[in-house]
Formats: C-alpha cells, sequence, structure tokens
C-alpha cells in the first residue's frame, strides 16, 4: 500500500527573485496556491513543505506554521538530502515532487502521474522528459527506494542540488513520461523573474477561483490574447 508523500520544495533566497514565494497573487500567496492546489489530488495522502535550515527561511517557516502546513527542515544545498530525510520522517513509499514557485500546478496531472506509475509499476514518471505541458506544471513521482538509492549513491553537486537526475538517468530504473497531444512547454506559468510574476498577476486578475484545471486556465489566457 503506497503512503504518496508531496514534497513542495521551498527557500526563500532565490538568486532572481528573493521572496517569491510569499508574494500574493490575489488573495495568497503564491505558496498558498501551490499547496492549495496540491490539495485537490485524489492520491496524495500527506503534503510537506520542505524548506533550507538557513535563518533566511525563517520567515517561511513561521509562514507554513501559522497557516498549518506540515514543514521540513534540511540542507540548504543538498537538496537531495533533504528530499531523502523529508521521506523518512513522514514514511512516504512514494514522493511527488513539486516546486514552490508554481501557483498554477494542477491536481489532475498529479494524479495522472500517480496513477501512471501504478498501473505500470514505474519507478520514476514526470511529465518533463520531454515536457509539453505550460512550465509551471512540472511533476515528477518517484519510489523511495530510488530516493534513497540516490542519496546513498550520488556523488556529484549537481546530483545533490537537483534532487531527481540521478534517479532518472539511471538506466536500469522503469521510467515513463506524461505527454500532451499538444506542446504548450514555451508557456510560462512558474516564476523565477519579475516578468513572470507580474504575467502571473494578470493572469489571477482574470477572475481565477483557485481550483480550475489547466486546460480552463489555458483557454483564458487565449481568450485574453485574442481581445
Amino acid at each position: 500500500m503506497n503512503h504518496t508523500v508531496a514534497i513542495i520544495q521551498a527557500r526563500m533566497n532565490s538568486t532572481r527573485l528573493p521572496g517569491k514565494i510569499l508574494l500574493n497573487l490575489g488573495d495568497k500567496t503564491v505558496l498558498d496556491h501551490v499547496h492549495a492546489r496540491v490539495c485537490l489530488s485524489d492520491h496524495v495522502d500527506r503534503i510537506v513543505i520542505a524548506i533550507t535550515d538557513s535563518a533566511e527561511d525563517d520567515p517561511l517557516h513561521q509562514h507554513c506554521l501559522d497557516k498549518g502546513y506540515e514543514v521540513f527542515r534540511g540542507s540548504e544545498y543538498d537538496v537531495l538530502g533533504r528530499f531523502y530525510h523529508c521521506a523518512i520522517e513522514y514514511k512516504a513509499t512514494r514522493v511527488v515532487r513539486i516546486t514552490a514557485d508554481c501557483p498554477l500546478i494542477d491536481a489532475s496531472l498529479i494524479d495522472e502521474l500517480l496513477e501512471l506509475q501504478c498501473s505500470d509499476d514505474l519507478d520514476y514518471a514526470s511529465n518533463t522528459i520531454p515536457p509539453s505541458y505550460p512550465d509551471g506544471l512540472d511533476v515528477e513521482v518517484f519510489l523511495f527506494p530510488e530516493l534513497e538509492r540516490a542519496f546513498i549513491e550520488a556523488t556529484s553537486n549537481y546530483d545533490r542540488e537537483h534532487v531527481t537526475p540521478f534517479i532518472k538517468n539511471k538506466l536500469s530504473i522503469k521510467k515513463a513520461n506524461l505527454q500532451n497531444q499538444v506542446d504548450y512547454s514555451h508557456l510560462r506559468w512558474t516564476i523565477d523573474e519579475m516578468s513572470d510574476y507580474l504575467f502571473l498577476k494578470s493572469l489571477f486578475r482574470l477572475n481565477l477561483k483557485g481550483h480550475e484545471n489547466w486546460i480552463s486556465i489555458l483557454s483564458l489566457f487565449i481568450n485574453n490574447e485574442e481581445k
């Protein structure tokens, strides 16, 4: 029986836009949107915000506590280690990796990937190899034994900082990609820079309720672009 834990990777000291995940979009912060949308998943058992143990993340930690979110603190640079220890703490048998700068993350895509992983008995599944959904809808699913193997065996700084390259690049694992029929990967629905934030602010002004799936948001976006 799977115990599926969604781990939302978060930090305050983004190079391009510091503090971006606590910026407001409508009536919620970016992080609050991410958490609320992951909560809509039918197959995620637990949601944890995995932040760094740096003092810079103390305000983020307090925000999570104030909101009643489950939060785990770990290494700032060994993000793979942070995920591994978080998965241990919350007894995950299956991990969903989400990043906190994706306020339009779609629970239906999370569930599709979890169902794909389960039905095909996969070690790893994502919608990013190659990407075909808007940037900001990235989801990765992997089994705990693969995370543990990566934690033990991965040695490069790149593999430790980015969590999943060691897992998905192993030839021995069974993996699959969720591919959309139309490639929308050129669309940016994530927040890396101020221009991304301003775009999403304008999108949220179009009366997003917070529970729309990505196809509804795409329609809204296209209709607005045509005006």
